[in-house]
């Protein structure tokens, strides 16, 4: 029998993790879209949950990496964050009418995509940078992720650290 053991390299790693997380706020936008029956409250909560925690790990993780790395782009990464967060924030407002959120649930999912392909293109320089460690900011997002999905299980969200900074009892 000859089997051939496949070895992936830690960039390529990155790329299917990113692009793993990329899918899945793509789903969650696909179940909010317009032609879709009308977003519920756990709907547009998972929507908001999967585009967080996306940004979460590119703002914890690889934007401070880059940083570091001295890479080109990373505060165009940040501003593109800050834009979405806020439109996500828009989301939620009450005010919002049915029309105004598809339309803004489409922006949103337009920039999303922008946003994600500037980080994947990011990445693929990163791998290319000799001062990015991306074993390192694999393990880091991967250790973000299965405490996210612990919190998730037990809370239904995640902590939010801004307002409940590490080193405080949890909420």
């Amino acid at each position: 029998m000859n089997a051939t053991l496949k070895v992936e390299s830690p960039e390529t790693s990155l790329l299917a993790e990113l692009a793993a997380t990329a899918l899945a706020v793509e789903r969650a936008f696909d179940q909010a879209a317009p032609g879709s029956p009308g977003l519920s409250r756990t709907d547009q909560r998972r929507l908001l949950l999967a585009l967080e925690l996306r940004l979460k790990l590119e703002d914890q993780v690889l934007l401070p990496a880059w940083r570091d790395a001295l890479l080109r782009g990373v505060d165009d990464a940040a501003k593109e964050i800050h834009v979405l967060r806020e439109l996500a924030f828009e989301l939620i407002q009450p005010h919002l009418g049915q029309r105004q959120r598809a339309l803004l649930i489409a922006s949103l999912d337009g920039l999303a995509t922008l946003h994600f392909d500037h980080v994947a293109t990011l990445a693929i320089k990163s791998g290319q940078h000799k001062a990015f460690d991306t074993q390192r900011a694999l393990a880091e997002i991967r250790a973000f992720q299965a405490r996210w999905c612990e919190e998730i299980g037990a809370t239904g969200s995640v902590e939010d650290e801004e307002s409940d900074p590490v080193g405080r009892r949890p909420r």
